[in-house]
């Protein structure tokens, strides 16, 4: 079992360490579980931005279907109202479809936008695999300030953005970044969406755990493009494992989409 990483250790000022707990306003403990068994988010309300806090009003099995439900009544309700107004009958089709996406985007968090929302890391890692293909986990001897900081230096380079987004790190790579060969590097002026990877770090013992999702289900296009965003982001896994100083592995990690 990891040991708790003391909040001191935290740099970036207004963020909580992701395995910390706080009390919520409706009374739930961090981690703690709601009536209708879903898990509560582990922050406290007031710490949350209103965006942030709109996000996760949806995190209840319970509010997402009265969500839903309410769509289809307005929808139907503007069908039977506009029913012998011709020029507005496009009005509740426009509704519903406007809804659903808007929907989608509560029920996620956010996670499947081209950018996700930051919102606290125990809900980004609940998000995260179902938007990218690979999660790898690897132990690191480094503190687990240290091995965040390792990540930090480690992507400040020429055609790499990051953003930190609570205690994960957000990694865009663009096809400026030239980090090896790659096989299917000559698509590279094609690429219109950078890869993305998402970054975790917890304390353990002798060091910390550092999990990596890469391979974003998000990106599509043609077929040399989606392999070199592959190649990259494997590239980019590698890199991340020796900058934290985890042993090498026997064979290096391969972006496989499912």
């Amino acid at each position: 079992m990891g040991t708790p990483w003391p909040a001191s250790a935290v740099h970036w000022p207004g963020h909580r360490a992701p395995w910390q707990t706080a009390t919520m306003g409706d009374g739930t403990e961090a981690g703690g579980s709601k009536a209708d068994g879903q898990q509560g988010p582990a922050r406290d309300r007031k710490t949350l931005t209103k965006r942030q806090q709109a996000l996760l009003y949806f995190n209840t099995t319970r509010r997402k279907f009265w969500a839903g439900a309410a769509l289809v009544a307005v929808w139907f309700l503007l069908m039977v109202l506009l029913d012998d107004r011709p020029y507005l009958e496009l009005i509740p089709n426009f509704v519903l479809y406007a809804g659903i996406p808007i929907l989608w985007v509560l029920f996620t968090h956010g996670a499947g936008l081209i950018k996700p929302v930051p919102m606290p890391a125990d809900i980004m890692r609940q998000d995260a695999p179902g938007r990218f293909s690979n999660q790898e986990e690897w132990e690191s001897p480094l503190p687990p300030e240290e091995a965040f900081a390792a990540l930090q230096e480690l992507f400040t380079q020429t055609g790499v953005r990051t953003e930190v987004m609570d205690a994960s790190l957000w990694v865009e790579l663009g096809k400026e970044w030239q980090a090896a060969e790659w096989w299917h590097r000559d698509a590279a002026p094609h690429m219109k969406r950078r890869p993305s990877l998402l970054f975790f770090v917890q304390a353990a013992d002798g060091g910390s755990r550092v999990t990596a999702f890469s391979v974003d289900r998000a990106l599509g296009g043609l077929y040399d493009v989606v392999k070199l965003s592959d190649e990259m982001s494997a590239t980019a896994v590698g890199l991340a494992r020796k900058a934290t100083g985890a042993p090498p592995q026997a064979k290096p990690p391969k972006g496989r989409r499912k």
